[in-house]
Order: C-alpha cells, then structure tokens, then sequence
C-alpha cells in the first residue's frame, strides 16, 4: 500500500471518473458479480464477528458503539469497496487494464475491520465530547 501511495506523486492523476466509469461498466452487469473472502480472509473475519463476553458487557457501558449484524454487514460492504477500488487504482497507477478478481483477500478484509473500528471509536468520542 505504501509504495503505491508513493507512486501517486510520480503519476498525474487528473480525475478519477474515468476509474470510477470503468468500476461502475464491470460491476452493472446481469448476472451480478459475486465476491468471497479467501480462506484466511473468513478466519479473520469470523473471529471478529465472533460475540465475546467482554463485547457484550461493553455494550451495556457504551451504547453508541454498534453491535450485531449490521457492524459485520457494514464491514463487509467496507471491504468490498476497498478491494474494488484499491485493485483499479494500483491497475492504473501500473497504467494496467483488467477485471477485478472476485476474491476478497485477508489483508484487505483487516483493514476493513480496522477501518471500521476506528470510525466506531471516533463516534463515541465525538458522543462523548458533546456531553461534556
């Protein structure tokens, strides 16, 4: 990710409507295209869903931060995007072309849930704050 975003300093983008257009051409199609996590990608993703009992004593103390299917769906939707998206990115800072492999990897799907815990904990401070 790191030599990538190294990259974009090297590489006139001008607009990403063009990247976007070709997203939106491979994924308009009929039958829908259909994503699924690598093996370890479903470990990683399985542990994190898995409800723990400090999760749920948490809750009781904090109920700004969310819990329950939503936050998986949520991250899951996460990682889809950031799969799409950092694939078409990475293929045209390579001034590449290509469809985007269906397969979400472990890497990414952690990232997602990193991402997405940090907006979590942000929200509850934010709460938090406004209460002072």
């Amino acid at each position: 990710m790191v030599e990538n975003s190294d990259s974009l300093d090297k590489f006139s983008v001008k607009s990403l409507g063009n990247v976007l257009e070709k997203i939106y051409v491979e994924h308009n199609t009929t039958p829908a295209l259909k994503y699924t996590l690598t093996a370890t990608a479903k470990e990683v993703f399985f542990k994190f869903s898995k409800p723990n009992e400090d999760d749920s004593q948490d809750a009781v103390a904090s109920p700004s931060i969310s819990s329950g299917s939503k936050k998986y769906k949520n991250t899951l939707h996460v990682a889809l995007n950031m799969h799409v998206l950092y694939h078409r990115l990475i293929r045209a800072l390579a001034l590449e072309s290509g469809t985007t492999p269906t397969t979400i990897t472990a890497e990414t799907i952690q990232m997602a849930i990193t991402f997405t815990d940090t907006l979590e904990t942000m929200k509850g401070i934010s709460e938090l704050a406004s209460l002072i």
